[in-house]
């Protein structure tokens, strides 16, 4: 499992918590689950592809969504590792449940229903 770690500085643009290579969060509130929740997902992504694996889909799939939509935090929010981590940071009992590359999903359901942000619902249509 991966170390937390308070810090007080992450909340640059908004930020509250940041996953360092599957080892380390860093979270604005300790105690403030869903985004533990969120960043635990990350964790399990991490474990899946390796460093070199997340950190090319994470930094692909962005710049890939930057050019396409023009708009930063857009970009941000349709990386699948995120969309999966969005969607589920909610569910305490997600990582319980969760397939192994279940971010995958996701990616086939982007390209499916062309929706500028899938969630729960609209994925389990696909």
């Amino acid at each position: 499992m991966a170390k937390v770690i308070k810090f007080k500085g992450i909340t640059w643009f908004g930020i509250i918590g940041i996953n360092l290579f599957g080892r380390w969060i860093l979270v604005h509130d300790i105690k403030d689950s869903r985004a533990l929740n969120h960043e635990f997902i990350h964790t399990e992504q991490w474990r899946e592809l390796g460093v070199f694996g997340f950190m090319y889909t994470y930094y692909t799939e962005f710049f890939v969504n930057l050019w396409k939509y023009r708009n930063f935090k857009k970009a941000y929010k349709m990386i699948t590792l995120e969309i999966e981590a969005y969607e589920n940071d909610h569910n305490e009992h997600y990582l319980k449940t969760r397939k192994k590359r279940q971010f995958e999903m996701y990616r086939k359901c982007k390209k499916e229903c062309k929706k500028c942000r899938c969630n729960t619902t609209k994925v389990k249509k696909h």
